[in-house]
């Protein structure tokens, strides 16, 4: 809790004029298949899967905001974010969760990179996408799916917009996490 905290704080006082940055709650995150979703927990922390021995996949939408602009989408936008994620109290020794962000346009899939990583009990860790060139400044979304084991958590999506591609801001929250 206190690593979530310290987050907040970190991202109030460095955030950089260039970005955008939107930091949501893990529990925007939903369950792939529906039916799952009775299973699930959403709380405080964020999005959890409860179970002692059953995966779950997540769904979780990465906030980015539209960008018009006067001509006619020339003007090149970057996106990067990071999931922060969590193994609980009582989670197995090692336990991989793998995320896929999806960049899409009009339920077209452009763009794809895959990120894992491994946790022990009450371990947080954070997944981060290097910032890349949108696809469609206007229409793009993203979105990110984690296979997620069981007694783990989506705690938090954070977004990054610009116009440069600087990275620096998700290297400082790596580095501060």
């Amino acid at each position: 809790m206190k690593a979530l905290i310290g987050l907040g704080l970190c991202l109030l006082v460095t955030a950089h004029a260039f970005a955008d940055v939107t930091v949501t709650p893990g529990s925007s995150c939903n369950a792939v298949l529906p039916g799952q979703a009775r299973q699930l927990e959403w709380r405080l922390n964020g999005l959890i899967n409860p179970a002692d021995d059953k995966r779950f996949f997540f769904i979780c939408p990465m906030d980015r905001q539209s960008q018009a602009s006067d001509d006619d989408g020339a003007q090149q936008r970057f996106w990067g974010g990071a999931l922060i994620v969590s193994a609980l109290e009582d989670a197995e020794d090692s336990s991989a969760i793998t995320c896929r962000l999806r960049e899409v346009i009009g339920g077209r899939l452009v763009a794809s990179e895959t990120l894992t990583v491994s946790l022990s009990s009450q371990e947080q860790a954070m997944l981060v996408w290097k910032p890349r060139a949108v696809r469609n400044p206007n229409l793009s979304s993203f979105l990110a799916s984690c296979d997620m084991p069981a007694r783990t958590a989506v705690n938090t999506l954070v977004s990054v917009s610009s116009s440069d591609g600087d990275a620096s801001y998700l290297e400082e929250l790596e580095e501060r996490f």
